[in-house]
């Protein structure tokens, strides 16, 4: 820009104007592949290990207990924090309580990827969680659980984070409540 009167030197550099530029991945992609990166953690001990340790501590976990639910807590604080969009859901390590007391405007009642999938275990206040990666044609849809196994049905006390593919009926005892959006 030209300023008369001024030398070259003196000239104040103009700046471009800002603008809302979108995050490089938004924060479900990002919630993805932050549970994407831990599947095959295994737990050294019941409900225990480094990586559990982790996934309970931003949660106030305790050690020792289940953590379904904080592992899927960790993946969306730090999707939230990478991408600097702040979640949704209500924060707490008990799967009925996240759905509970999570806004309306989340809950869903088809999967979607990213959304997180509440099991109930028979009419108790006991349930699951998993990370919907992928929704498939025939109303099946993979998902990414911590504390879970690689066997049949849902486990909620198993010994990892896996990928599982599931469907709306449940299995054994384990039936859907529905869906969230995290975000």
């Amino acid at each position: 820009m030209y300023f008369p009167g001024r030398k070259p030197a003196d000239r104040q550099p103009t700046n471009p104007p800002t603008r809302n530029v979108p995050p490089a991945s938004s924060p479900t992609d990002k919630l993805l592949d932050v549970a994407r990166s831990y599947v095959g953690v295994r737990e050294q001990g019941t409900n225990r290990g480094r990586e559990v340790e982790m996934f309970q501590r931003p949660i106030g976990g305790a050690d020792g207990e289940p953590w379904c639910m904080s592992f899927a807590q960790f993946c969306i604080q730090k999707a939230g924090a990478e991408t600097k969009v702040d979640p949704k859901v209500f924060r707490s390590e008990h799967c009925l309580t996240v759905w509970n007391k999570s806004p309306k405007s989340q809950q869903l009642s088809k999967p979607e990827p990213g959304s997180l999938v509440i099991w109930r275990h028979g009419n108790s206040s006991s349930g699951h969680v998993g990370i919907v990666e992928k929704v498939h044609p025939d109303g099946t849809f993979t998902t990414i659980e911590g504390n879970t196994s690689s066997g049949s049905g849902i486990n909620r006390e198993g010994d990892g984070v896996y990928r599982r593919k599931r469907d709306m009926n449940g299995a054994g005892s384990m039936r859907v409540v529905g869906f969230l959006k995290p975000f």
